[in-house]
Order: C-alpha cells, then sequence, then structure tokens
C-alpha cells in the first residue's frame, strides 16, 4: 500500500468511528488533549496522528489500532458498497 493511501484509510476511518459514535470533533479532541483544530487537521490529513493519540483513540473507540490503520476488520464493522443497483439489489445489501 502507498504511504498516501495508508493515510487515507487512516483518516476515513477516524470519521467513519467518530460519526458512528456520533461525537463531535470537539470533543475527541478534548479527550485526547489537543485542539479542535490540531485534531480537525488530523482527520482530513493535513497532519499525521502521533502513535500514542492512535492508541487513544482506538481506545476510545474501542477496536484495536490494527483495525483504525485498515490492518483487520472489526465485527461490526460494516462493509462499504457503492455503485448503481436495482431496488431489489439494494434490499438485499442492506440485509
Amino acid at each position: 500500500m502507498r504511504e498516501e493511501d495508508f493515510w487515507k484509510s487512516l483518516t476515513d476511518k477516524m470519521k467513519f468511528y467518530r460519526e458512528s459514535a456520533e461525537i463531535r470533533q470537539k470533543d475527541i479532541a478534548q479527550k485526547l488533549g489537543v485542539s479542535e483544530s490540531t485534531y480537525r487537521s488530523y482527520e482530513l490529513g493535513g497532519r499525521r496522528i502521533p502513535v500514542d493519540l492512535l492508541v487513544k483513540l482506538a481506545q476510545i473507540y474501542d477496536v484495536s489500532v490494527d483495525v483504525l490503520i485498515g490492518n483487520t476488520k472489526a465485527d461490526n464493522e460494516p462493509t462499504i458498497v457503492s455503485g448503481t443497483f436495482t431496488l431489489d439489489q439494494t434490499e438485499k445489501i442492506r440485509k
């Protein structure tokens, strides 16, 4: 995996888990002990999140660091499917 793909995947996961937990960037930043703008920059890929904060983030979301960095998939993590599907196909995907 290219380095830029790795970081894009990580930031996508950070955002996914935060939004799934319905937590604001401000609240995650506070839990990590950084400013909201710093966290926002991590999530947008402008800055790289330090390993110690990545470990804290994994603890907050109750997943392993491996899940966040894409080495493994969480048991409850949905598979993202994209494309154009019929209504019947869409219903089968939802199930």
